[in-house]
C-alpha cells in the first residue's frame, strides 16, 4: 500500500509543476516513502516555492524556507541566487 501511495503521490506532485498549490503540495510530498525520498520531495517542493519568492523580491521570506531544506545542494543554490538578486 505504501508503495502505491508512494507512487501516486510522486504523479501527483508532478501533475501539480502546471498549477502549483504549495500547501496542496506539502501535503501530497509528506505521504511519500520511505523518509529519504519524503524528504527529497519536500525540499523541492519548498524550493519551488522559495524560488518564488526570490523572483518577487521577498528575500527575508525566502530565507525562512531555505533555512528548512535539508539537501545542501539545493540550499547552496538558492542562497546563491538570493546573494544575486541582491546584488
Amino acid at each position: 500500500r505504501a508503495a502505491a501511495e508512494t507512487a501516486l503521490a510522486e504523479r501527483a506532485l508532478k501533475a501539480l509543476s502546471g498549477e502549483y498549490e504549495h500547501a496542496r503540495a506539502v501535503g501530497i510530498a509528506s505521504r511519500i516513502q520511505p523518509e529519504a525520498r519524503r524528504a527529497q520531495a519536500l525540499d523541492a517542493v519548498v524550493a519551488a516555492e522559495a524560488r518564488r519568492m526570490i523572483d518577487a523580491n521577498r528575500f527575508q521570506d525566502a530565507r525562512a524556507l531555505v533555512a528548512v531544506v535539508s539537501s545542501a545542494a539545493i540550499r547552496g543554490e538558492l542562497e546563491a541566487k538570493i546573494k544575486a538578486r541582491l546584488e
